[in-house]
């Protein structure tokens, strides 16, 4: 599918001698102060979904550019380090902290999958509201900018008055041109609106005997939008049938005008599914008219809106089909949106590879372009589980692109040379931080949907996410990232056991949230654990005996990872062996103990044993280190301490170098004892050797 050609994204620098460096900044300087003078304005996104239908293109105030354009819930396994400012981006970007904005229209307030909730500006502001279909009607929840204000206000379009998420699509659009998102329902009947008051809505209306469920339109077939055909501002209905497209026009009056068979494709009948296809809306030639745009199986239809109706389709573009390159509707998000800034929306595709674009020719799309190797499928981006938007995140007028991953959001800032590279920015919100965001991905998208959307009014589109408790938002900025936190250092080993080995590290942050440890057997770190804030000693355990693993770590806080330590590598202890119990009445012994040491330290060990028969204690020699190069004890000979037929002995192994000996050849100080054999082994010239090898 992802047949990879030049990139438009300039990520090199320049190799200029010195006067054609200065000119080329000083013409960079004026370049930036025009684009940011000219696309200073402040629309607003209209959004509106059906189950199993893609987002709406977004219209802004009749500019037709964009501020969001998403698919709802869809990361790479990559962790990260947010670099210096990227190239080509005409201003910075970053995020605040993120902010509980209202407690209502959550998983702990009822909300699920039967209540679809979307932005909306209801009382044209410009800031983008909350609107969710709840049990026993609609609620509203008003952005001041600093937080929502929940209201419940009308008693209809909720699954108490009969609305099923699997019957029915519930939207909002301008439909009247007040600049007031309006409700717009596709019940059994026929098509319902309830136009805003600014502060609620009225008393719904039955405008349309039509594309309703008792018409036999249904959610898994037929796709219904709102968008403007004809360019008066005012939201039309445009809906995919069985025979094909059925077109209806908005009036001032808040009502349609008769529905109209407008096209004999796109249909049902002619093979387009909602499982294979996308069908959406786009002004594709920038007439201030929105053009229909499908994915098929060979690739991308465009038919162009007369106003009163669509052209016969134009094949366009033999790429993005479900043949034709092999996209799937489960695994590829395909966006329309303006990139460049001519007025003429364009494709932002998210592949298997990454992101490709095809930009708006005025009568078709240019052949497609890879971009950004990343938030694509074999980046383990995933459609439900991690959301990807384009938006204008800074405010200046170019398109970005933002994603939900597994471990960070991810942004790529678009500017006049096209997308810059992948960058993480946030460590919440997200599946690596736990619950609610790690339920699966069926049940995110209905549980705890995350948009993005100007939330405050200030031209920067912000996350809003829907919590288990509460609605949380993160605001958007147009100043540098914040720093992650400093990296921690000198990385070591304590001590170890059998089945443990004890660390250690030196903190050089005072804002980590907490501290990731990356271990593994050497050359397979592949498992982690956590520590919180300020601790720096850990204990890794369940580990094999005689084995070396390795280990790094890095601090963690809300902006990001710091840089790992260097790797640090240490070995468990022998597991030490236990001589077999035998029966009182049994008289078998060992005829010897051979000792192998294998202490990681390299140090000798003085060898004890005492005569129980005689009640003495006797030196039998020193051990010497059979240590070499992380092996022991491989083929090394062991030291043997014979025993005397007949008598019985304890045994102790001294290290007098051990904390606390005091360097101190005592068999009988319990801090020196490196390995001991109290319970009394017993000599038999004809037993076996006890082999005891000590780590």
């Amino acid at each position: 599918m992802d047949k990879v050609k030049n990139s438009p994204v300039d990520t090199g620098g320049f190799s200029l001698r010195r006067t054609a460096l200065l000119a080329g900044l000083l013409a960079l300087c004026w370049v930036s102060f025009f684009v940011l003078a000219l696309w200073a304005q402040e629309p607003t996104f209209e959004q509106g979904l059906s189950p199993g239908q893609p987002l709406m293109p977004a219209e802004i105030d009749g500019d037709e550019r964009q501020r969001v354009v998403g698919l709802g819930d869809n990361l790479t396994g990559t962790i990260l380090i947010p670099g210096p400012s990227e190239l080509g981006a005409v201003a910075d970007q970053s995020f605040f902290a993120p902010e509980s904005w209202a407690e209502e229209l959550t998983r702990n307030q009822g909300w699920g999958p039967n209540h679809p909730r979307m932005l909306a500006d209801v009382n044209g502001d410009g800031k983008q509201d909350i609107v969710g279909f709840g049990d026993d009607g609609v609620w509203i929840a008003t952005s001041t900018g600093t937080r929502f204000e929940p209201a419940f206000v009308l008693a209809d379009f909720g699954t108490q008055s009969g609305w099923q998420v699997e019957k029915h699509v519930r939207t909002t659009g301008d439909i009247n041109g007040d600049k007031l998102d309006d409700i717009v329902g596709f019940g059994d009947a026929g098509v319902y609106q309830a136009l805003s008051t600014g502060t609620g809505f009225s008393t719904p209306t039955f405008v349309i005997k039509n594309f309703g469920y008792d018409q036999g339109w249904r959610v898994d077939k037929h796709v219904r939008l709102l968008a403007d055909v004809n360019g008066d501002g005012l939201k039309d209905i445009v809906a995919f049938g069985d025979d094909g497209v059925w077109l209806s026009l908005a009036t001032s009056s808040g009502s349609f005008s008769d529905p109209a068979f407008v096209i004999a494709d796109f249909g049902f009948n002619q093979g387009w599914t909602v499982l294979k296809h996308i069908r959406t809306t786009a002004d594709v030639n920038g007439d201030g008219k929105q053009d229909i745009v499908g994915f098929g199986d060979d690739g991308v239809w465009i038919a162009f809106s007369t106003g009163s109706g669509f052209d016969t389709p134009q094949f366009v573009l033999s790429d993005f089909g479900f043949i034709a390159g092999i996209w799937r509707t489960d695994r590829h998000p395909r966006l329309l949106v303006d990139i460049n800034n001519d007025g003429m929306q364009d494709i932002v595709a998210f592949g298997d590879a990454g992101v490709w674009v095809s930009r708006s020719t005025g009568s078709g799309f240019e052949p497609a372009q890879f971009v950004l190797a990343d938030f694509g499928y074999n980046k383990g981006w995933r459609v439900g589980k991690h959301p990807r938007y384009v938006a204008d995140l800074n405010g200046d007028g170019y398109q970005d692109i933002v994603g939900f991953g597994d471990e960070l959001v991810y942004r790529s800032l678009g500017g006049p040379t096209g997308f810059a590279g992948l960058r993480g920015m946030l460590r919440d919100l997200i599946p690596g931080i736990g619950f609610p965001w790690n339920s699966p991905a069926g049940a995110l998208p209905i549980y705890f949907p995350r948009f993005v959307g100007d939330v405050n009014g200030d031209g920067m589109q912000d996350l809003i996410a829907f919590d288990n408790a509460d609605i949380k938002v993160v605001r958007s900025s147009n100043l540098p990232p914040p720093p992650p936190p400093k990296a921690p250092s000198n990385p070591r080993i304590t001590g170890n056991t059998s089945t443990s080995l004890s660390i250690a590290w030196n903190d050089n942050s005072n804002d980590e949230r907490r501290f990731y440890i990356n271990y593994g057997k050497s050359g397979t770190m592949t498992k982690v654990t956590s520590v919180g804030a300020n601790v720096v000693t850990a204990v890794l355990s369940s580990l094999d005996s005689d084995t070396e693993y390795c280990f790094t770590v890095q601090a963690e806080n809300l902006w990001g990872f710091s840089p790992q330590t260097y790797r640090r590598c240490g070995r468990t202890k022998v597991e030490q062996m236990t001589p077999p119990t035998q029966p009182e009445d049994e008289v078998t012994g060992y005829s010897s103990i051979n000792v192998f040491n294998c202490i990681s330290e390299q140090r000798p060990l003085y060898i004890w044993t005492r005569d129980v028969t005689q009640s003495y204690w006797v030196q039998r020699g020193i051990a010497p280190s059979l240590w070499s190069g992380g092996s022991c004890p491989g083929s090394a000979a062991p030291f043997v301490v014979p025993l005397q037929d007949g008598h019985s002995f304890w045994f102790v192994a001294v290290d007098p170098q051990l904390i606390g000996c005091g360097g101190t050849n005592d068999p009988q100080y319990s801090a020196c004892q490196r390995s001991t054999y109290t319970l009394p082994l017993k000599g038999d010239a004809d037993g076996p050797a006890l082999p005891n090898v000590i780590g």
